[in-house]
């Protein structure tokens, strides 16, 4: 699995393209993706019902980045939640 993921705003197909073109010859674990949310996410005004998720499996909110810059840069996690670097 990629560990960095560069998500960019669906609606800048030209600034997509750009970016995975200067990202294609860097070695690394680097993945460039358009956006596929297609609505904000939602804001529970309930607590969640049983059988549901009890945590978010969002941890980092692109939703700024993308508005502002027009892309995100996001660490992916592996299953433990540790994005893969181990301390010396």
């Amino acid at each position: 699995m990629r560990r960095v993921l560069v998500i960019v705003d669906r609606n800048a197909r030209r600034l997509f393209a750009y970016v995975r073109d200067k990202l294609a010859g860097i070695e690394g674990d680097i993945e460039v993706i358009e956006d596929r949310r297609s609505l904000e996410r939602r804001v529970e005004s309930q607590p969640s019902q049983m059988g549901h998720r009890p945590h978010d499996r969002r941890k980092d909110d692109v939703s700024k980045d993308l508005k502002r810059f027009g892309w995100a840069v996001v660490r992916r996690r592996d299953e433990a939640g540790s994005d893969g670097d181990q301390a010396p």
